[in-house]
């Protein structure tokens, strides 16, 4: 998001009225006990001119809040949607538990604009939010929570102390700043230890009637720093002071040196870490939590996998290591690059513009391949299971993109999968022993479980095939502008007579390149007129990864 973009966002929200539709809520994907869902009953548009949504992951199993230790199964995310540049932001979030009570809620201080990836959970939201962006009432965020509005509040009060400086009004413990101090006097304190310097200066202690240290000046042997501390010390109250408030003594109690001080706020740090980390332990694993569940990886790679509707990878490494791979990623948005074909963008740095498209430059796996050398087998047929179906389309600025509603399927090796998704990519991204298609359609598929598998239609010039025609007539005048044509496709035309396929282990070859996807290109090509191609060439002339390296692996075919 544009930091102009943000500014008006954050200047003229807080004027508009409050949300006052009620939810309802509707699921949108559902893999097991994991749902996806949006409030269609709180849609609207912001003053940016973007749409905003609520949507909701049920994710099926507890998760323990890092900070709190309370468990929480649902995250609702406040998101502004970009449908022209088919991105997102989020600027809000709500953590309920299993009883949908309110666990904890962030309003996001500095909302960071995300390209949706294909494939994605946000990507089944983006048609359902844009296209009814027209009818949507004008709206404001949500209003933050008290921590939020702390900071726009006017400036807490303040009190003087002994040393003239300011301090915060009593909330949270807060630390006092000291003179720097030789560390070597402090190493591993016990609790009943007292320093040197502390026990010196305690065996003498001057009476005064006010319960103030009085100053000196004949004390030969008092430095002026030694002389402040003292002074800050009697006027701040020591922690012995208040924990005997009822003792009265004419005599005032010995002040803590800066070494004691900075021994006892080291060692009640490490208290408090230590019962942190162990009540974010005491909780056992659910037997169906996914890797990501916790532990081993920082509470900020927790809330960017979850909250952002989006299960990632697991990165299992050190507390060290996952702050230094918050940081870099943060980095990366600050200097945030889309990927696309050409220029910074292109194929070649895909894997630097965010550590999530690692696999884009390190995988073993990935797909586009140059198809040869395939092992001859009796392949299991592939079982289409397709007819006409209702659609939406989409114009994502990478590809024109078919959302294919449920009913469509295939079926192979003992699972069935649901079709998805269908787009096209000129030239074909796929060779078949060095020759080149000028065009290819993609058909993708999701099992139970989530897994993906790609059927490649090779397309070549010839005669008009009326799927693509259909899809031709209802292209979207702009990107990110969704259709949702009343004439249904009928998806077995795309499809040709002879089925015999190779297959092989691959990626996705779009950003983030996520790998395990089974691939299924089909031998016989299908016809399409050059007219056809060349209305998708005025769109989009080369959209088309580059050729990957097979790295040894096994491709079957048919015989």
């Amino acid at each position: 998001m544009r930091k102009s973009t943000v500014v008006c966002l954050l200047l003229v929200l807080p004027s508009l009225p409050a949300w006052a539709a009620k939810s309802d809520w509707q699921v949108l994907q559902q893999n097991g006990d994991e749902r996806v869902a949006l409030d269609i009953g709180r849609i609207g548009r912001l003053a940016d001119g973007n749409v905003a949504a609520w949507s909701r992951l049920s994710l099926g199993f507890d998760i323990p809040d890092v900070e709190s230790g309370v468990r929480y199964s649902t995250i609702e995310a406040f998101n502004s949607y970009d449908c022209k540049r088919h991105e997102y932001s989020t600027l809000k979030r709500v953590y309920l538990d299993g009883k949908d009570k309110v666990v904890r809620e962030e309003t996001v201080a500095q909302p960071r604009s995300m390209l949706i990836g294909e494939d994605s959970f946000e990507e089944k939201l983006l048609p359902e939010v844009c296209q009814r962006r027209a009818n949507a009432p004008l709206v404001a965020t949500p209003k933050p929570v008290v921590q939020a509005q702390a900071a726009t509040t006017a400036t807490p009060k303040v009190k003087q102390v002994a040393d003239s400086q300011q301090v915060d009004l009593p909330g949270k413990p807060r630390l006092i700043d000291l003179p720097k101090i030789d560390p070597s006097k402090v190493d591993n304190p016990e609790p009943d230890e007292t320093p040197k310097s502390a026990t010196t200066k305690s065996t003498s202690p001057k009476p005064v009637a006010s319960g103030k240290v009085k100053n000196n000046k004949a004390a030969g042997d008092k430095t002026a720093s030694d002389k402040a501390m003292t002074d800050k010390s009697a006027a701040d109250k020591t922690p012995q002071a208040k924990k005997e408030p009822e003792r009265k003594s004419t005599a005032a109690k010995p002040p803590l040196d800066a070494a004691m001080l900075n021994a006892l706020i080291e060692k009640s740090n490490k208290a408090a870490q230590a019962a942190k980390a162990a009540k974010s332990s005491a909780k056992d694993k659910p037997a169906n939590a996914p890797d990501y569940y916790a532990g081993d990886v920082s509470r900020a790679e927790i809330e960017r996998q979850l909250a952002t509707f989006g299960p990632r990878r697991n990165k299992s490494q050190s507390t060290k290591n996952s702050d230094k791979q918050d940081m870099v990623t943060a980095k990366a948005i600050t200097a945030y690059v889309p990927w696309s074909y050409s220029g910074k963008g292109s194929p070649d740095n895909w894997a630097k513009l965010s550590p999530d498209n690692h696999l884009c430059g390190d995988g073993q796996r990935q797909s586009p391949i140059d198809i040869h050398d395939g092992i001859p087998v009796d392949l299991e047929p592939i079982q289409f299971n397709y007819g006409k179906a209702s659609y939406s389309e989409i114009d994502t600025g990478h590809t024109i993109q078919i959302n294919i509603a449920e009913g469509q399927s295939l079926r192979i090796m003992g699972k069935t999968w649901q079709l998805i998704a269908l787009h096209f990519h000129k030239p074909a991204e796929e060779r078949v022993n060095g020759q080149t298609y000028p065009m290819v359609v993609h058909l993708v598929h999701k099992d139970a479980a989530g897994n993906i598998a790609v059927v490649a239609v090779l397309l070549e010039p010839g005669t008009e095939n009326p799927v693509v025609q259909a899809i031709w007539n209802n292209l979207p005048l702009e990107q990110g502008m969704v259709i949702s044509p009343a004439e249904p496709l009928d998806l077995s035309q795309l499809l040709p007579e002879k089925r015999d396929y190779w297959t092989y282990m691959g990626s996705l070859t779009t950003p983030p390149c996520t790998e395990d996807v089974l691939w299924m290109v089909l031998k016989q090509s299908v016809k399409v007129s050059p007219e056809q191609i060349n209305i998708f060439g005025r769109l989009y002339p080369n959209n088309a990864r580059p050729i990957q390296a097979a790295n040894n692996r096994l491709i079957k075919e048919s015989r």
